[in-house]
């Protein structure tokens, strides 16, 4: 039998942004980070741990990174896409837990894929806070929000959003965020945590199978280049928060903390390859 999967279970060690990346990050994306202060509830700091710790977690779930975001794609020569195409073929409707479990199986996704695999890692533990499923007003995106903006307990400034699709993984309070109108999909109330979302171990399928029907390699780049210039089907979004340097102190000023955690030599390793699709052309001119 499978053994469960957690939050906990696959945390990986995470360090604050450096200066120096901070520097390199503002040159590249072409964001200002000012690294204002925002005061938040004591509950909201809590909030804030949690969903960073379930992005990164949904992010280690899904190896092969988003089927959609640049870096990913070029990074792995068109695999990541190949994974979502090879799911989506075989997925009929299915729950929110049961489109993790799928999205685990190839090991890649798009914004709906993380956001599922976010949510159900949440909703499978205790939490303090309601937990929902949404989609953004008017655009076609998918992400995770701790507590309600309805709720005057929460409101825009309390509310957290966990967005695991963006390159880099940042939790911010949905006031500092890119995405600010959420439509509820599916909720979890507070509570001790729900089985039926808990989510079971595998690795990813072999790219053996996968390359059987897309072969990964410049043929596959080179075909979703030109889908992607006939359509818009691949962004590159950086982060979901505004500023990812933003510092949330809680009411009695007794503590204050950046969320922009990120693994050792993601930073590097994800502008390197965006330097080199860029370099390449890929995929506005490739």
């Amino acid at each position: 039998m499978s053994a469960s999967v957690s939050i906990s279970s696959i945390a990986s060690p995470l360090a604050s942004l450096t200066s120096t990346q901070i520097k390199k990050l503002e040159s590249t994306t072409g964001f200002n980070f000012k690294g204002h202060t925002v005061k938040v509830f004591d509950h909201t700091i809590d909030n804030l741990k949690l969903a960073q710790k379930a992005i990164w977690a949904a992010k280690a779930l899904l190896p092969y990174g988003a089927g959609n975001q640049i870096v990913d794609v070029y990074k792995t020569q068109g695999e990541s896409a190949a994974r979502v195409e090879f799911m989506r073929k075989e997925e009929k409707k299915l729950s929110v837990p049961g489109h993790a479990q799928q999205a685990m199986r190839v090991g890649a996704g798009n914004c709906g894929e993380h956001s599922a695999m976010t949510f159900s890692l949440l909703a499978a533990e205790p939490h303090k806070a309601p937990i929902s499923w949404v989609s953004e007003r008017g655009i076609d995106h998918a992400y995770v929000v701790i507590g309600d903006p309805r709720d005057p307990d929460y409101g825009e400034k309390n509310t957290v959003v966990a967005d695991a699709w963006p390159t880099f993984g940042v939790a911010h309070t949905l006031a500092e965020g890119l995405f600010k109108t959420p439509e509820v999909k599916e909720t979890q109330p507070p509570g001790s945590g729900d089985k039926d979302y808990q989510l079971k171990s595998r690795s990813p399928l072999g790219s053996t199978i996968i390359n059987r029907e897309l072969p990964a390699g410049k043929p596959l780049l080179m075909y979703l280049a030109q889908a992607h210039q006939e359509k818009d089907i691949l962004y590159q979004q950086w982060f979901s928060a505004t500023d990812p340097t933003t510092q949330y102190q809680n009411e009695n000023a007794t503590d204050k903390k950046v969320f922009n955690q990120q693994p050792h030599g993601w930073v590097e390793q994800k502008l390197n390859q965006y330097e080199k699709a860029e370099k390449e052309g890929f995929p506005d001119s490739y």
